[in-house]
């Protein structure tokens, strides 16, 4: 059988066309989330929103919880690009903050800017989406120790420390930035530059410490 120009086009209109559904529902959920509460969103409030039906939902996502991640899903993968293309040479902690800050800038513009910021700011408030998130974290952090055991002169277990630490300082800045009130990315981007940049002299200090 003979295949023509349109049929070779159907299977990449119908993967636009399910990406685009998917996207629908990614942010259909974060917003939801976002205005109304974690308990008072729905996947049947979703899908009505999405103008979709639950079952069309379900073949998409498995939870409400993964739906609205799907957005951190999208900035990790992103990361993992941007630092899988830094030069080798480029002292890890420094290639890792500048691949999350590009990620960032790219992933999330001003449009959505703030409701993406809220439900990062949520995940840390509601036990289900911490869990969800707890399960995203560690793959992501898989991906980002493959990429970094790549580097001349890593071993597995240096990347599992390099990576180990930039997400301690991570987590450290994200607290601080919830604090003032978490207002922007330029805001947690710089915290993550703080926190990255004292790690190594925190590290040191209690070194020392240890010794005395």
């Amino acid at each position: 059988m003979v295949e023509t120009a349109e049929d070779n086009s159907r299977p990449g209109l119908r993967e636009r066309k399910k990406a685009q559904v998917r996207d629908l529902i990614v942010e259909t959920a974060v917003n939801q989330l976002v205005e109304n509460g974690f308990h008072e969103t729905t996947v049947e409030a979703i899908a009505a929103e999405a103008q979709i039906s639950s079952r069309t939902f379900f073949r998409y996502f498995a939870s409400k919880e993964d739906a609205a991640l799907a957005v951190l899903d999208r900035l990790d993968t992103r990361m993992v690009e941007c630092f899988a293309e830094r030069l080798a040479s480029e002292p890890i902690l420094t290639g890792l903050c500048e691949a999350l800050s590009q990620a960032w800038r790219e992933c999330w513009g001003e449009r959505v800017q703030q409701h993406h910021l809220r439900l990062f700011s949520l995940v840390n408030e509601v036990p289900s989406l911490l869990a969800a998130n707890a399960r995203r974290d560690a793959e992501q952090r898989e991906r980002l120790v493959d990429v970094t055991a790549l580097r001349p002169g890593f071993t597995d277990e240096w990347a599992r420390l390099a990576v180990a630490g930039f997400e301690g300082a991570f987590h450290v800045a994200v607290r601080a930035w919830r604090a003032e009130g978490g207002e922007s990315v330029e805001s947690l981007l710089t915290h993550m530059w703080r926190c990255v940049g004292e790690l190594p002299r925190a590290i040191a200090t209690a070194h020392q410490g240890d010794a005395q």
